[in-house]
């Protein structure tokens, strides 16, 4: 294969890195649309021309198959779209030869930086799992959710919790709550 690191403008300030073989192509570089500047990582097999597979946009957001999309009022600072079960999936996989499994973890603080440690409250909410389905006009309206909010008085190595299960009746636009299994 052949690499090559071009700069497009001359001024070193679009310096893009190109790897090219007889069985496809990738690069990356920075590029520009609607005013703002993104890192884009582009690949191909097989010939034809390369299409954009991720993309760090100037906010930090690090989207996948996607220009960025909004869910329940949030555009995430990771996001991943797809047309297939493949390319719309998020995969975990723990090997080892134990009976330990993989970790999605979910955490909260009372912080107000990066890395913070301050103590959560009674009723703070540790953590959501959203389904957000499309409406034919936006995927802002959640159809169910599971949530963990904390259960009472936390301390250090005491931090009691409940897990509340809330779905959408039909012809309403909000979720409510239909099971709740506390800490007692």
């Amino acid at each position: 294969g052949t690499a090559t690191a071009f700069d497009t403008t001359g001024d070193l300030d679009s310096l893009q890195l190109y790897y090219e073989t007889d069985s496809g192509q990738a690069s990356i570089g920075p590029y520009s649309s609607g005013g703002s500047t993104h890192l884009s990582f582009y690949t191909n097999s097989g010939g034809g021309a390369a299409s954009e597979k991720a993309r760090v946009d100037s906010s930090g957001r690090l989207m996948v198959g996607t220009t960025g999309t909004t869910i329940a009022g949030l555009n995430a600072y990771l996001q991943v779209e797809g047309l297939s079960g493949e390319t719309g999936a998020i995969s975990v996989t723990r090997n080892s030869n134990d009976a330990g499994g993989p970790y999605l973890m979910l955490s909260k603080s009372r912080g107000t930086s990066d890395n913070s440690e301050n103590i959560v409250s009674a009723g703070d909410r540790v953590g959501t799992i959203l389904f957000n389905p499309a409406d034919g006009s936006d995927k802002a309206h959640t159809t169910a959710s599971i949530a963990v909010e904390i259960d009472g008085t936390p301390g250090a190595n005491d931090v009691p919790g409940r897990i509340i299960f809330n779905t959408t009746a039909d012809g309403a636009s909000t979720v409510t709550e239909r099971l709740r299994i506390d800490s007692r």
